[in-house]
């Protein structure tokens, strides 16, 4: 068989120019000329560009199938298993995906938040749910000697849990919109009531690690979530005024107890 790049385009029923392509980065290169000088494939291109569709069926890039088909390092049950741990990690990735269309979906049937709510927020909340799995690895690994920490951490998990701050974050972002748009204090009680719904152990650990410089360096990139500049300034405002009060609120606790938890008297 001797073929020039037309004829032999259509009968691997593939492109002129993906044939060139394949040329320019030496995957599938002709080294025989016919008398006219022209490139011509012949059965040793044709074998090979079947190795090559079968590669790309599995799901290597075209240049993992150059260094397959160069190298050779993997034999025939080796690429299986390869390719096999591939597109599990694939599969892994498109429910993930899934999960996270499903839960923006559950909260645009939630009749307590308007659409236009829900559109001025849904990236927000998407970049949220894009990156809540790789925060609760991080979080693992830091605690990763601290049992209790990672009880706390375990509870992200949960499907229940998950909605209750999904919901509660909305919230806190409408809350926190309408106080931008108003020029309103942080120190409000909406707001406060809002991070109080939010806010739960394993949050709290969360904002703290925030806060964590070390912490923060080793992991920027998981926790660098997309908010707009105007409404990070005073969600940030707000949860620290929050805090605040917080601790006020036990100070004046332990104040005003004596010895055994009693009561002092003026």
């Amino acid at each position: 068989m001797e073929l020039t790049i037309g004829p032999f385009s259509k009968l691997v029923n593939t492109t002129i120019r993906t044939l060139r392509y394949y040329d320019k980065m030496e995957l599938l290169q002709p080294t025989y000329r016919n008398d006219k000088g022209q490139k011509v494939y012949t059965l040793k291109e044709w074998e090979l560009y079947q190795k090559i569709s079968v590669f790309k069926q599995l799901g290597l890039s075209l240049v993992e199938i150059k260094d397959q088909l160069s190298k050779e390092k993997l034999n025939t049950e080796e690429l299986l298993n390869l390719q096999e741990q591939m597109i599990e990690q694939k599969m892994e990735e498109l429910n993930d995906s899934l999960q996270t269309i499903r839960r923006m979906k559950e909260l645009y049937e939630k009749e307590s938040f308007s659409n236009n709510e829900l559109e001025d927020f849904t990236f927000i909340m998407l970049d949220l749910f894009r990156k809540e799995k790789k925060q609760i690895k991080a979080l693992e690994k830091h605690f990763q000697n601290n049992p209790s920490k990672l009880e706390e951490i375990e509870s992200l998990k949960d499907p229940q849990l998950k909605k209750d701050r999904d919901k509660a974050t909305i919230e806190l972002l409408s809350i926190t919109r309408k106080l931008v748009l108003d020029n309103g204090t942080v120190n409000n009680p909406e707001m406060h009531e809002a991070i109080n719904n939010l806010i739960t152990p394993s949050t709290r650990t969360l904002l703290d690690l925030v806060q964590d410089k070390t912490f923060m360096e080793k992991y920027q990139h998981e926790f660098n979530t997309y908010i707009p500049e105007d409404l990070g300034l005073y969600m940030y405002e707000g949860l620290k005024a929050y805090f605040a009060n917080q601790s006020s609120h036990e100070e004046d606790k332990e104040d005003s107890s004596g010895p055994r938890g009693q009561v002092r008297r003026p």
